[in-house]
């Protein structure tokens, strides 16, 4: 009788160990797994190229500020996820300085606007050696009112895995004060009304939404985001002058 039970304790042991092992090796491969959507674009060493990414940049943003200037009313711009990739990908041509603000464990960043909010995704390059890789993507929802611009964390990935809340808020507080400082400064505020932390991304912060043109231009006020896919629609307003003294 013993050595019946022990017999099928040690199939039950043996099937929990494949299980496990399955488990883990099907985690692995989504964690490796390189999403479809993942398609960073590629600047060629051509100088015309280059160029016509530096220039598409400095064109847009022309376009928004002559549309402010001559602004009645809140208006509509968009901006492609096409745009906005080929100016990441530039963005060393562009200012060489910009390699400092993002780790050199990432590298080919990009954005994709999907319909309900913008995934922002890399590689990332584990250990010294750098032997291995996966895509990195955190998923933002974000919304704009008279008020501000919430922008709330829904997802963090590793491949095509999906990580648990509680490994992105340890993740989170890993990065420290600074940036919670820098966040402070920037007037970011969140529901508790005290100083925001990373954390606060699970739940939402507000961004301020008003700025003012470079240059000494127009005052102006995002009021709208909205995302369709491979596109960002801001509606922004133009701030007439008794709205700026009474802010």
């Amino acid at each position: 009788m013993l050595k019946k039970i022990l017999k099928r304790w040690r199939w039950i042991v043996a099937g929990l160990v494949a299980l496990l092992i399955a488990t883990l090796l099907t985690c692995w491969l989504l964690f490796q797994h390189r999403p479809a959507w993942y398609q960073p674009v590629q600047i060629p060493p051509d100088k015309d190229i280059q160029q016509r990414v530096r220039d598409d940049l400095e064109w847009t943003f022309q376009a928004l500020n002559e549309t402010l200037n001559a602004a009645q009313k809140p208006f509509q711009f968009r901006i492609t996820q096409n745009q906005v990739n080929a100016w990441l990908a530039g963005w060393d041509l562009i200012d060489p300085r910009s390699r400092q603000m993002i780790p050199p464990q990432f590298t080919e960043p990009m954005v994709v606007f999907e319909a309900d909010g913008v995934r922002v995704a890399a590689t990332y390059t584990f250990g010294e050696k750098g032997n291995l890789r996966t895509i990195v993507s955190a998923k933002l929802k974000v919304e704009a009112d008279a008020q501000g611009v919430t922008v709330r964390l829904d997802d963090i990935s590793g491949g095509s895995l999906s990580l648990p809340r509680t490994a992105v808020r340890e993740g989170l507080k890993s990065l420290g004060g600074r940036l919670s400082a820098e966040l402070a400064r920037a007037g970011v505020s969140t529901p508790r009304g005290s100083r925001p932390r990373l954390t606060d991304l699970l739940e939402g912060i507000t961004i301020p939404n008003t700025g003012k043109w470079p240059g000494g231009g127009q005052r102006f006020r995002i009021i709208g985001v909205a995302f369709e896919p491979g596109a960002l629609v801001l509606t922004i307003e133009r701030l007439r002058h008794q709205e700026r003294s009474r802010r």
